[in-house]
């Protein structure tokens, strides 16, 4: 019987390692790919055009929008001509 136990065991430490194995790949591919969907925005910071990643927005910050991008954080609405928000997201 103790020939069964360690082919037994060293497949469950075998199991573990490479359920170990997977779960950290899958760890370093989920952030990865976190780090690609990053959006970046038109910014007006000291006067000066730049596209700056959206989680380093700050107060003050003028954000330029244009068709399409969508409105990476709460902002107020200092000119422009006309404008549709689709909401479907917000209500389900």
């Amino acid at each position: 019987d103790y020939p069964d136990f360690g082919i037994i065991l060293a497949m469950l430490c075998a199991n573990g390692f490479l359920g170990f194995y997977e779960q950290l790949k899958a760890a370093e591919s989920l952030a990865e790919l976190t780090n690609k969907m990053e959006q970046k925005i038109a910014v007006l910071r000291d006067g000066k055009a730049e596209h700056l990643l959206t989680r380093l927005l700050v107060p003050g910050d003028v954000v330029l929008l244009l068709g399409g991008v969508q409105v990476p954080a709460d902002i107020e609405w200092l000119e422009g001509d006309i404008l549709s928000v689709d909401t479907a997201a917000l209500t389900g």
